[in-house]
C-alpha cells in the first residue's frame, strides 16, 4: 500500500457496481448507513448479460418506493405486453420444433406478488440503478476507481483504491468491506477464499447484432427467445430481441469461442441472407461454483463473488440482489448498535441454502439444454425427429422458466436468528409455490381492502403483525424499544390474514422473511427479540 496516499473513513466500502453492489449501496443508504462504492468501468458493457428480473427482486426494490419498479418497466426495451414465448426452431426462417407460451413465472393476476417478472437485460437495468445511486444521499460513488488491495485490522479494513485513468491512489478505512466485484473477485482472491466447482467449466460466445429486417424475415410469431438447433451449429444457439425493432442478442454455450465467428453464427441461426452488423461479441465462461466461505473477518462476498452459475433459470443476478438485501439490514443493525454478531454470521448460513438449491436447478436446466439432435432438417427423417425432440422439450423445459417455487418459495432453515415453531415445511418444488407464514419463509403477499399490498406497509426495521383486534403485543414492543431495534407495529383485523399467516403475532424482518410467529406473546419477549437481532443464541432462549 501507499502510506503517503490521502485517506478517507467510511462505515462500508463496496467493491463493484454491478446490480449487486448498486443494490447494496441503495439498501444501506435507505437504512441510514453511509458507504463508498467503487467501480472501474465508466458505463455498463454492451453485453446484455442477465435478461430477466424476478418478481422477488422487484419486491425488494419496491421497499425503497414504488418509483424504482416503475422506472425499470419504463426502461425495459420489450415492454410489459411483449409475449413471454420461447420457440425451439431449426432456424429463424426454418421449421418449428416446439413452442412454450407463457414461459415466465405465471402470476399475471398479482395473486402471489405485487410485482410481475420483468424482461429487462442487465445492460438496461444497470443505468437505472446507477442513476438512483447518483441521486441518493449517503453514497460516495467512485466511478473509474478500483479496489487494488486491502488489509484487515481488528476493528477496521484498510483498503487502497486506484483511479484507473490517472493512477491516483487513496487509502480507505472502512468498518466493513463488501466484495460485489464479480466472478473474478479481487476481494475473494485476496481473502484467500477458493471456489468449489459443482460442474464442469464451459466456454461460451455471446454478442449483440443489428438486423433491421429480421422481424419481417422471421418465419414465426414474436418470442423473447428463439432456441436454434441445426446441423450447422455445434450447440443450441439462443437468439432473441434485445431492443426492437432492430437490435438482437445471441449466445452459444459449451463451445470453443476462439474457433467460432460471430457473424457466421448469426447466418447459420437465421438461415437466410439478411443485412446485419455485429455490434458486440465476446467469449464468456459458464461456471457453477460456490465460494468456500462468504466471510473473512470484516470482509464479505456477495453476488458472483460468492456464487457463480449458468444463466439458465435466472438465479445469478436475482440471487445476488437477495444477497445484498439480506446482508445490508444485518450489517446496518450491527453498525447502528442494535444487532449482534450472530446476524452477520447468519448471512452465509441463510444465503448459501438458497444458492445451493438454485445451483442444483441451474445444473439440471443446463443438462436439459443438451438437445443437439442431428438431422432435424432432413427431408425424410426431420419431421419425426422434430416431433420427438418437441415432446422431450415439453417434458423437461417448462420448469426452467416456471420457477416460482424457487424464486418466491425459498426459505431459511436452521438459521440462528429465526425461531422455528415446529410446523412442517411446505413443499419445495421448482414450479409450485405455496404461500406460508412459517418462520424462515418469505412473508405471503396479500392485497388489502384499500388496494395496497401488505408489503407496502412494512417498516424499514422489523414489522410486528398483530392480526386481530384484541391481540396484545406490548411486551415485544417494549423489548424492541429497550435495545434500540426499530419496530413497526401493524394491526390488522382481516380474518383471511390470520388464516394465511396461521398466527396472531408475526415478526417480519426487513427482508420480508418471517422471523417468528405465535398466537400470544412469549413469556420472555426480550429473549425472543435478542435471538432475532443476533444478540443471544437459541440455546439461551
Amino acid at each position: 500500500m501507499s502510506p503517503a496516499a490521502p485517506s478517507t473513513k467510511v462505515p462500508v466500502l463496496i467493491a463493484g457496481a454491478g446490480p449487486v453492489g448498486l443494490t447494496l449501496a441503495l439498501e444501506l443508504a435507505w437504512l441510514g448507513v453511509a458507504c463508498m462504492l467503487v467501480e472501474p468501468t465508466e458505463a455498463s458493457s454492451g453485453n446484455p448479460k442477465a435478461k430477466t428480473v424476478h418478481q422477488r427482486t422487484l419486491e425488494l426494490f419496491r421497499r425503497w418506493g414504488r418509483e424504482l419498479p416503475a422506472k425499470l418497466r419504463a426502461a425495459a426495451p420489450l415492454g410489459a405486453d411483449f409475449p413471454s414465448t420461447i420457440l425451439y426452431v431449426t432456424r429463424l426462417t426454418g421449421a418449428l420444433i416446439m413452442a412454450l407460451h407463457n414461459a415466465t413465472p405465471a402470476d399475471s393476476s398479482h395473486r402471489l406478488s405485487p410485482e410481475r417478472t420483468m424482461r429487462i437485460p442487465q445492460s438496461f437495468l444497470e443505468p437505472v440503478l446507477r442513476e438512483e445511486v447518483r441521486h441518493t444521499a449517503g453514497i460516495d460513488f467512485r466511478v473509474g476507481w478500483k479496489l487494488e488491495s486491502f488489509e484487515q485490522e481488528s476493528d477496521e479494513v484498510r483498503a487502497e483504491i486506484v483511479h484507473t485513468a490517472s493512477g491516483e491512489r487513496q487509502i480507505i478505512f472502512a468498518q466493513y468491506l463488501a466484495g460485489c466485484d464479480g466472478g473474478r473477485s479481487t476481494v475473494r482472491k485476496q481473502s484467500g477464499i477458493g471456489l468449489t466447482h459443482l460442474s464442469d467449466i464451459k466456454q461460451a460466445l455471446g454478442g449483440v447484432f443489428h438486423a433491421p429486417t429480421l422481424w419481417s424475415t422471421l418465419a414465426f410469431e414474436k418470442a423473447f427467445h428463439y432456441n436454434v438447433l441445426n446441423d450447422d451449429l455445434p450447440h443450441l444457439a439462443v437468439v432473441g430481441p434485445l431492443q426492437p425493432p432492430d437490435l438482437w442478442f445471441f449466445d452459444l454455450m459449451g463451445v470453443d469461442p476462439s474457433a467460432l465467428d460471430a457473424a457466421e453464427i448469426v447466418r447459420k441461426a437465421v438461415g437466410r441472407q439478411i443485412p446485419f452488423e455485429i455490434r458486440h461479441a465476446a467469449p464468456w465462461t459458464v461456471h457453477n461454483a460456490l465460494a468456500e466461505r462468504y466471510r473473512a473477518g470484516r470482509v464479505f462476498l456477495l453476488g458472483d463473488a460468492a456464487h457463480l452459475q449458468s444463466p439458465s433459470g435466472g438465479y445469478g443476478m436475482n440471487g445476488g440482489v437477495g444477497d445484498a438485501v439480506n446482508f445490508a439490514w444485518k450489517l446496518a443493525a450491527v453498525i447502528q448498535g442494535w444487532g449482534g454478531e450472530a446476524l452477520l454470521d447468519s448471512y452465509e448460513i441463510e444465503r448459501r441454502q438458497f444458492h445451493e438449491r438454485a445451483l442444483a436447478e441451474t445444473i439440471q436446466n443446463s443438462e436439459d439444454n443438451e438437445l443437439v439432435t442431428r438431422g432435424l432438417e432432413d427431408p425424410i427423417r426431420g419431421e419425426d425427429l422434430r416431433a420427438a425432440l418437441g415432446d422431450r422439450i415439453q417434458r423437461t423445459k417448462p420448469k426452467n422458466f416456471q420457477s416460482l417455487g424457487i424464486s418466491l418459495g425459498y426459505r431459511y432453515e436452521n438459521s440462528p436468528v429465526i425461531l422455528a415453531d415446529g410446523t412442517p415445511s411446505t413443499p419445495y418444488e421448482t414450479s409450485r409455490y405455496v404461500p406460508t407464514g412459517r418462520p424462515g419463509h418469505r412473508a405471503p403477499h396479500v392485497w388489502l381492502p384499500d388496494g395496497t399490498p401488505l408489503f407496502d406497509h412494512f417498516g424499514q426495521g422489523l414489522t410486528l403483525l398483530a392480526l386481530g383486534r384484541e391481540v396484545k403485543y406490548s411486551g415485544l414492543a417494549q423489548a424492541a424499544e429497550a435495545c434500540g431495534m426499530p419496530l413497526t407495529v401493524l394491526r390488522r383485523s382481516e380474518p383471511e390474514l390470520r388464516e394465511l399467516y396461521q398466527a396472531s403475532l408475526v415478526l417480519v424482518r426487513p427482508d420480508q422473511h418471517v422471523a417468528w410467529r405465535a398466537d400470544v406473546e412469549p413469556q420472555d419477549p426480550g429473549a425472543v427479540i435478542d435471538v432475532l437481532r443476533g444478540a443471544a443464541s437459541q440455546a439461551i432462549h
